[in-house]
């Protein structure tokens, strides 16, 4: 399945999903919102998508079914979420990382100290579930993929000129570079 934002005409917002093999889209219930859908992340196990809605974390069904909130106030834009339940999110436009468990809805900085200034965004779970790529917008506006960990502060970059860092299961790192699609 596919997930997508949708604008109508008249400015609402809102989440749809298609199977690849159907040209049927279907309109995910209640997640209309005011507010832009910077990034949304599917679930492991691909049977919802979580998104903010309206300043709210929720996770909504895409096989059908009610929906869940996850947190009544949150502010970042979810953009992954490992085996654990931890979601890594971001503020837009993009500039911290934030890792949250629904449990508490606590946003937890996981953006580098060393480089003040930088916008970070886009973070992506790696396998393991502990470590993550992420995108840094540095203030001489160069664009790099890095490498950061939950449980470690230190950083690294992987990818120079790069940005919208995703792992697939293949093993490659997806990211733009120069207008161009990488792997």
């Amino acid at each position: 399945m596919v997930a997508y934002a949708v604008t109508n005409a008249k400015g609402k917002r809102s989440l749809w999903v298609r199977r690849l093999e159907s040209l049927s889209p279907r309109l995910l219930e209640g997640s209309e919102s005011t507010e832009d859908y910077y990034s949304f992340t599917w679930t492991l196990d691909g049977k919802a998508v979580v998104a903010l809605v309206n300043g709210k974390l929720v996770r909504f069904s895409a096989t059908g079914g009610a929906n869940e909130l996850l947190c009544e106030n949150f502010n970042a834009a979810p953009s992954t979420i490992n085996r654990d339940g931890t979601i890594l999110a971001w503020t837009a436009p993009p500039t911290k990382i934030f890792s949250a468990s629904a449990d508490d809805c606590t946003l937890h900085d996981k953006s580098p100290s060393d480089a003040p200034g930088s916008a970070y965004g886009y973070p992506h779970f790696l396998p393991d579930g502990n470590y993550f790529l992420f995108a840094v917008v540095r203030k001489d506006k160069r664009y790099d993929v890095l490498l950061g960990s939950l449980n470690n502060p230190k950083t690294r970059v992987l990818i120079r000129n790069g940005s919208y860092p995703k792992y697939v299961t293949a093993g490659y790192i997806l990211f733009s570079s120069d207008g161009y699609l990488m792997a």
